[in-house]
C-alpha cells in the first residue's frame, strides 16, 4: 500500500510539472507573438526574441538608423545645442565684452550688492541658454569685472555659478524642463508661475551663504594673489 501511494504522489508530481512547464510555453509565446505584433523593433533583435540566431550578422546594430530617426526627441537636441551656438555667437560678436563695458558703472557699489547683480543676471539669462553655454558667456565678463573693481573674483563667480542651475521657468532653461515640456501636459505660463518663486529663493539663499559662512571659509574680504598676477599680466 505504501508503495502504491508512492506512486500515485510521483505520478501528480510528474502532471503537474507537465502543466507548469506548458503554462510557460503558452506564456512565452504569447509573449513574442504580442512583441512581434506591437513593436517596432529590429529584425536582428526579433531574430533574438525568436531564438534564431543560427545567420544573425555579429555586426548588427542594436538599433537602426530608421528607428534612432523616429524615436530621437530632436527638439530637445535643438533646444540645448541652441544654448552652445548663443555662447560662441556672444563671444565671435563681441557681445561678452560689450556686457562686461555696460557693468562697469557697478564700480561704486559695494560687493554684496554686485554680486547680488550678478546672480540675478546669471538666473534671467540661464532661462533662455543651457548652463554650460551661460557659464561660458558671463565667467570671463564677471572675472574680469571683479578684477578691476578690485574684489575678490570668487565673491562673484561662486555664487553666479550657482544661480546657473536655477533655470526653472522655460523648457529651454535646462533638459529635464524640456523633456517635460516635450509631452504637452504642462503649458509654459504654468512652469512660469512655480518656477519664479523658486528662483527668488534661489537666488535668496546663495546671498545668505556668501555673505555669512563664504566669507571666511573663501576668505572673500582680500584680494587673492593668483588675481594679482593675472593683471599684471595682462597690463603686459
Amino acid at each position: 500500500m505504501a508503495y502504491v501511494g508512492q506512486t500515485k504522489r510521483n505520478l501528480k508530481l510528474r502532471i503537474a510539472e507537465h502543466k507548469a512547464a506548458i503554462r510557460n510555453n503558452n506564456r512565452d509565446y504569447a509573449i513574442v507573438k504580442h512583441y512581434k505584433e506591437h513593436s517596432h523593433g529590429s529584425a536582428a533583435t526579433l531574430k533574438f526574441v525568436d531564438g534564431d540566431d543560427s545567420d544573425a550578422d555579429p555586426l548588427a546594430p542594436m538599433i537602426t538608423w530608421k528607428d534612432f530617426q523616429k524615436l530621437m526627441p530632436w527638439e530637445i537636441v535643438i533646444l540645448v545645442g541652441g544654448g552652445y551656438a548663443l555662447a560662441a555667437g556672444c563671444k565671435v560678436s563681441g557681445l561678452s565684452v560689450w556686457i562686461g563695458r555696460q557693468l562697469e558703472p557697478m564700480g561704486g557699489l559695494p560687493p554684496w550688492a554686485v554680486t547680488l547683480l550678478a546672480c540675478l543676471l546669471v538666473s534671467a539669462v540661464t532661462e533662455f541658454a543651457s548652463n554650460p553655454a551661460t557659464l561660458t558667456v558671463f565667467l570671463p565678463i564677471l572675472s574680469a569685472l571683479s578684477e578691476s573693481l578690485h574684489i575678490n573674483p570668487l565673491h562673484t563667480l561662486i555664487p553666479a555659478t550657482m544661480c546657473v542651475s536655477f533655470g526653472v521657468m522655460l523648457p529651454v532653461g535646462n533638459p529635464p524642463n524640456a523633456i517635460v515640456f516635450s509631452y504637452g501636459h504642462v503649458q509654459i505660463s504654468d512652469m512660469v508661475k512655480a518656477g519664479f518663486g523658486v528662483n527668488l529663493i534661489g537666488v535668496a539663499v546663495v546671498m545668505l551663504a556668501i555673505t555669512t559662512w563664504g566669507v571666511p571659509l573663501f576668505n572673500l574680504t582680500e584680494f587673492p594673489a593668483w588675481a594679482l598676477a593675472r593683471n599684471a599680466t595682462l597690463s603686459l
